[in-house]
């Protein structure tokens, strides 16, 4: 990760994602360049409780919004977000 010039994050809906959220905070706080995939938990997934669905999709939302303060691009497939990481290296 230290020498990757463009870093692809998921957060997907697979697992809580915690770690990945503070890790990707982390990252865009230090200015490198990371393009994000952020999914929402369903609410009606069998996986966690209703009320951990809201505080990790909580968690997300607040993700969404630091990465958009800071022009993070923020997608919502990874289909995009990987259109966005060819066009980079194509800039580059």
């Amino acid at each position: 990760k230290r020498e990757c010039t463009i870093i692809l994050f998921v957060i997907g809906v697979e697992t809580r994602g915690i770690a990945s959220m503070i890790e990707a905070v982390e990252l865009v706080l230090s200015g490198r360049q990371i393009i994000l995939v952020i999914k929402d938990i369903p609410i009606d997934s069998p996986r966690f409780s209703e009320d951990e669905i809201q505080d990790l999709n909580r968690g997300r939302a607040y993700l969404l919004d630091v990465a958009c303060r800071h022009g993070v691009p923020t997608f919502t497939t990874l289909d995009l977000a990987l259109r966005q990481v060819v066009s980079l290296k194509k800039q580059s």
